[in-house]
């Protein structure tokens, strides 16, 4: 029997965050068998803090298989509130009992580790994807559907990686999209915001003997603080027992 396209297609995924693990499942889900993603991280550490996993995605986790494993770390919250920071007043507050029954999964709360956890393990389960860790991308040969990489913990020696389909998945900052851009004679501009985002983790332990912090940490409800040019959001890592903000 001659080979299927899903077969003889070599998909190669450039990053190895939550867009490109994601994608590699759904290929290795949908049948297609020579899959590789090249991520230039050493090793896929903890990363973030905390992430929502709303119905839409449960759904989604559910049907690839992986759904128990991120829940597993997860909090189904109860409800969020808003208050104002300055005065610390609840602005306004949403119970999350209907979510459940309407839409078949509850809100929940994780790890951003615990949810690139399970896509990881549906990849590599699968059989069909290959993670390359360590592999930085050099250069982009898109007239022959091509690109180099670099070992970063081998003496930089350059190999070529031919593709017949290529996905850029390396974020924010993708060196892809540089290319892409240059290869049409445009440069890639990134302009600045002017605003930051801070995210720590809180262990319980450093909490135990103050009153005003234990609630959070024991309870299921979400908070976030809003006011000028400011917003604070704090979630929950069920299996540590530890506060995100």
């Amino acid at each position: 029997m001659a080979p299927t396209l899903a077969q003889e297609l070599r998909i190669h995924i450039i990053g190895g965050g939550m867009g490109g693990m994601g994608s590699a499942l759904a290929l290795a889900k949908q049948g297609y068998t020579d899959i590789h993603v090249w991520e230039s991280a050493r090793e896929i550490g903890e990363v973030g803090a905390g992430i929502n996993i709303t119905p839409n995605l449960s759904r989604i986790l559910d049907g690839w298989g992986v759904l128990h494993i991120a829940k597993d770390e997860a909090v189904a919250l109860d409800g969020a509130s808003v208050l104002n920071c300055a005065k610390d007043e609840v602005l306004t507050s949403v119970n999350f009992d209907y979510i459940e029954k309407e839409f078949g999964y509850p809100f929940f709360v994780v790890h951003r580790s615990a949810l690139q956890k399970c896509l990881v393990t549906g990849a590599k389960e699968s059989g069909r994807v290959k993670l390359h860790l360590g592999k930085l991308v050099k250069e982009w040969d898109f007239d022959n559907n091509r690109f180099s990489v670099v070992d970063r913990s081998a003496d930089g020696e350059i190999q070529w990686i031919d593709a017949d389909v290529i996905l850029a998945a390396d974020g924010v900052k993708s060196k892809a999209r540089t290319a892409m851009l240059a290869r049409k004679g445009e440069e890639d501009h990134v302009q600045d915001t002017g605003q930051a985002a801070y995210r720590i983790i809180v262990k319980r332990s450093m909490i135990n003997e103050d009153p005003d912090l234990v609630p959070f940490f024991t309870g299921s409800h979400s908070y976030r603080w809003i006011g000028e040019k400011r917003h604070i959001i704090v979630g929950f890592n069920a299996l540590r027992g530890d506060l995100t903000t």
